[in-house]
Order: C-alpha cells, then structure tokens, then sequence
C-alpha cells in the first residue's frame, strides 16, 4: 500500500497530472486483512489516493455506478479539454504546436 501512496506521490512530482476514480467504494470490511480492527475498503483506498478534499497526488473522484458517466464526462473530460487547451495556447506563443495522438 505504501509502495502505491509513494508511486502516486513520485509521479506527481514529476509533474503528471493524475486522476484518482474509486467507484463504489464499501464500507464493508477486508476479510482477509490480518489488521485488527480489520479496515474497510474505503479506508485503504482512503490511505493510498486520499480523500477528495485531501487527495495524495492529483484528483480524486469517490463516485457511485450511476454518477460514473456523468462525473467522467462533465468533470473529467472537460478538465481535460481545458488542460489541452491551455497547453496549446501557451506552446502557440513560442511557434509550436500541440500534436496528439490518439
């Protein structure tokens, strides 16, 4: 669990912009968990990606099946376009321009 939290935290440094969604996350506890009291799965998710208004690294998103498609495409996407956006208009000052592959 430490080894992801510090990945997480490594490429965020690095300057990647990372996106957290943890869909359906239950309070039900880990039955194979050797801690006691045993944590449910909302806890270690918690202790990896961190809390919404205190993620590790980058966004997190706690959302339910039925929000996923409209979180993904009204939060997230449009965060992306406007990163993209962003991007292309500051590399435009200098002469260049924003490729992407898809």
């Amino acid at each position: 669990k430490i080894f992801y939290k510090n990945k997480l935290i490594e490429l965020d440094e690095q300057g990647v912009n990372l996106i957290s969604i943890l869909i359906e996350m239950s309070d039900d506890e880990i039955l194979d968990s050797k801690e006691d009291p045993k944590p449910t799965y909302r806890e270690v998710a918690e202790r990896i990606f961190g809390t919404v208004s205190n993620p590790t690294a980058g966004s997190v998103y706690y959302i339910s099946d039925e929000e996923v498609e409209n979180t993904v495409t009204n939060e997230i996407y449009s965060s992306l376009i406007l990163t993209i956006v962003v991007i292309a208009t500051a590399l435009s000052k200098f002469g260049l321009s924003l490729v992407l592959l898809t």
